[in-house]
């Protein structure tokens, strides 16, 4: 379990005793200050589409909704909970989170770790810091006068439970009910044990499962492999019907004339003639069967059989296939598969990076000279 501070950087949490506390793992917390929630009212009797939510909520943002990213809760008597942030943000917690290694598997603002009774409003005050959560999917965070503000604008003081670790610097009418923090936030964090929350993985940001992990980056590649595999073997089909014909009026020519010159001293000459003609038409078949297009199959079934094996990239020439895979585990054993895969193809691999829990490799496969 791991937070992003305000400073963009990465800590990882733990428990009161020092140890790794998280209580549910792949968690990273964000600040509630980043982002906004809202409910979103949907039509009576409809399926809700996730889609909807960012044109019913069009009229309730600032910025243009091609630039958020929205994150939905569970529906409940007509109305979905969401969560919306920049996805320039977005984008710059996942760079963070890859950079630094980090297995994220749900994305959740820090007001999911304030203790919450329904009915009541939660105030936390730590530090500089204040956040408030009135509602299972729904709170902000931000210095205490802000907060104190939208309070009483809210008139939430008589439903206020409000924990500070300095009633001091809280307004006059909160001290009297204020109480001690349960814990500090980041413990809080790290006790989390899960219940309904509105994940920020989702949409586009949705982690890809073990197996959609490697599909999804080889997919578009493929596509396109696929396409252009398929007018290649089309074509070699007409070539291959066309030099059956030709070779097919070569014989009954040939035989035609041998016929007619059965006694004459060219023969000889003659069938060493065609049989060379012959044998250059085979060669050129056989060649173009054996292409670098044939491989994709091969590597494709070597691909599949790789649990833990994701394709980062693919380059496709006539002379040349470069694909880089990135491996966690049984180096050894992918690129025995993979060159076996090449067959007579001339093969070669690199690595390219490593990281504590990957190795990017790099396999070549070339036309034999």
């Amino acid at each position: 379990m791991w937070r992003i501070t305000p400073d963009s950087s990465v800590v990882e949490l733990t428990g009161a005793d020092g140890g790794a506390g998280a209580a549910v793992s792949g968690i990273v917390w964000v600040a509630s200050d980043t982002l906004s929630f809202a409910d979103c009212q949907m039509p009576a009797g409809r399926k809700m589409l996730r889609q909807m939510v960012p044109f019913t909520l069009e009229d309730r943002v600032v910025d243009p909704i091609e630039k958020l990213h929205f994150a939905t809760g569970d529906l409940h008597d007509g109305a979905v909970p969401v969560a919306v942030v920049s996805r320039k943000r977005m984008d710059a917690w996942l760079q963070l989170i890859e950079d630094e290694a980090v297995d994220a598997r749900m994305i959740l603002p820090d007001i999911y770790a304030l203790p919450f009774t329904q009915g009541r409003v939660t105030l936390w005050h730590e530090g500089d810091r204040c956040l408030l959560r009135n509602g299972p999917h729904s709170g902000f965070a931000g210095n205490l006068d802000w907060v104190s503000v939208i309070a009483g604008l809210e008139s939430y003081t008589s439903r206020l439970d409000v924990f500070s670790d300095n009633v001091d610097a809280l307004p006059q009418e909160w001290r009297t009910s204020a109480r001690p923090l349960l814990a500090p936030l980041e413990q809080m964090m790290a006790r989390f044990e899960g219940g309904e929350v509105i994940d920020l993985l989702q949409g586009d940001y949705a982690p890809a499962s073990p197996v959609a992990g490697w599909l999804r980056p080889w997919r578009a590649a493929a596509a396109f492999a696929l396409v252009a595999l398929l007018a290649h073997t089309g074509g070699l089909v007409i070539e291959a019907r066309m030099l059956d014909a030709q070779a097919d009026e070569m014989r009954r020519s040939t035989a035609s004339l041998l016929a007619t010159i059965e006694d004459s001293d060219d023969v000889g000459n003659l069938r060493r003639l065609v049989s060379r003609r012959l044998q250059r038409l085979r060669e050129h078949r056989n060649k173009s069967e054996g292409s670098l297009w044939s491989l994709l199959p091969a590597l494709d079934r070597v691909i599949s059989r790789c649990a833990n094996c994701r394709v980062e990239s693919l380059e496709l020439s006539s002379q040349l296939v470069q694909i880089d895979i990135r491996a966690g585990a049984n180096l050894e054993r992918v690129k025995e598969n993979m060159l076996g895969a090449g067959g007579s193809f001339e093969a070669t691999h690199s690595v390219v990076a490593e990281r504590d829990n990957y190795t990017l490799l790099r396999f070549e496969f070339r036309m034999p000279s």
